[in-house]
């Protein structure tokens, strides 16, 4: 059930936020499995936040070193 997830919340995210679609290549998959792996880790870490917060570190310094900023 994982790719249909990811790719409703890609088609959404690239709806509400055409000029997003740059900052990824043309073929998502990999992107979509990174994005359910994600959500899989931060499900897992719920009521854990010690546990989560390094992985939430860790998603923020790719996602600044990936340009990703503040208006994103």
């Amino acid at each position: 059930m994982s790719d249909p997830i990811a790719h409703r919340f890609c088609d959404r995210l690239f709806h509400l936020y055409p000029e997003a679609q740059e900052m990824f290549a043309e073929d998502l998959s990999a992107q979509r499995t990174k994005l359910f792996q994600t959500l899989t880790v931060a499900e897992a870490g719920l009521g854990h936040g010690d546990d989560l917060l390094p992985a939430a570190r860790d998603l923020g310094r790719r996602h600044a070193r990936d340009r990703v900023g503040e208006r994103h």
